[in-house]
């Protein structure tokens, strides 16, 4: 049992390890139950959630809140990042009176000292949409406000790095768009009732796109996911630089476009069916658009493993971009709904 002022187990991901994690809600940050919060709820465990893992309990699958769980594990490491992340999930949905801040920093804090430095050496970059709740960030995922700059017509053209944030192995950014402590979350998807329920199409960027056939370049786009950065628009558009493609310069610039847009609704192709990709490393970008004076969507690269508030695992893609306002049509992904309500981080 892992308790305040204790020092955290040490693993290694070699050999089987017993680590006893105890779901006494008062080790989380939980304020006074109350008799109306039985801390003794049980809760189904998700069918192969936990990888090389088994609990004690009153059978297989059911784990008791208030008593100790057994996790036996070879892969250590990554069977604790999906146990803790599971565990939030569970308490945040479940009971509502959580102290948002030891909850999602000082258990997690625990849980990345008994993680650190043991195991792989490998960072495991992962985000996971919690129901009603945040993006839960594992793997320490580099984190940084990215600014979108304008060219003197005053089209969308290049980035430039704002502030960057000195994260822990996990954190939770906020998806409701009401928190305090922006780009965290602080707990207040609970008091504004937040509706996250994801609604995007989850088929294959390929089997939902559209395509432009020009000379030099090919265009397929997938018009629902634009995050409305403007990078399209400059040197007539995207589309009719693709039509002109067989001219050097229009190819250039349309390569170019493309790639600075964030959402990756614009895909582009060469003569040989070759996809055309920026090189971004694993990361995520926060966006600032100070030319239209609002805050943007949540911008993962370097194709971060997204899963579902249900389990689904999202296609991976060099590019997406994820609502932070809370009123994206078109959860979890940005629809440009930010921009409608003058969205703002600050606020």
């Amino acid at each position: 049992m892992i308790g305040a002022g204790e020092r955290p187990l040490a693993a290694t991901a070699s050999s089987a390890v017993l680590l006893r994690v105890s779901l006494n809600p008062d080790s989380i940050g939980m304020k006074n139950p109350g008799a109306d919060l039985p801390v003794n709820a049980s809760f189904q465990a998700k069918p192969g959630f936990f990888p090389f893992a088994s609990f004690e309990g009153q059978n297989d699958n059911e784990v008791d809140a208030g008593e100790e769980t057994a996790i036996i594990a070879q892969r250590f490491d990554r069977v604790v990042k999906r146990f803790v992340s599971f565990l939030m999930e569970y308490f945040t949905t479940k009971y509502r009176r959580l102290d948002p801040e030891p909850c999602y920093n000082v258990f997690f804090k625990r849980m990345d000292n008994v993680i650190a430095g043991q195991g792989s050496d490998e960072k495991e970059y992962r985000i996971k949409i919690t129901r009603n709740g945040p993006y839960i960030v594992t793997g320490g995922v580099p984190l940084s406000e990215q600014i979108i700059c304008q060219d003197s017509e005053g089209h969308s053209h290049g980035w430039r790095e704002g502030k960057v944030f000195d994260v822990p192995n996990t954190y939770t950014l906020c998806r409701c768009g009401k928190s305090k402590n922006k780009p965290f979350c602080d707990g207040s998807h609970f008091r504004s009732d937040f509706d996250g329920t994801e609604t995007a199409n989850r088929a294959t960027f390929s089997a939902q796109s559209v395509e432009v056939v020009g000379p030099g370049l090919t265009l397929s786009e997938v018009p629902v996911l634009c995050a409305e950065a403007r990078f399209c628009q400059r040197a007539g558009d995207t589309w009719s630089l693709v039509k002109r493609s067989d001219d050097q310069e229009c190819r250039r610039i349309a390569i170019e476009e493309a790639g600075e847009c964030p959402s990756g609704r614009i895909v582009l192709k060469d003569k040989n069916g070759n996809i055309i990709e920026p090189e971004l490393p694993p990361s995520i970008g926060l966006v600032e658009d100070e030319p239209a004076g609002f805050s943007g969507p949540i911008w993962v690269r370097g194709g971060i493993p997204t899963e579902s508030a249900d389990g689904f695992e999202y296609e991976q893609r060099n590019r997406v971009t994820l609502c932070r306002c809370g009123h994206s049509k078109n959860k979890p992904f940005c629809d440009g709904s930010h921009l409608e309500i003058k969205f703002k981080s600050s606020e």
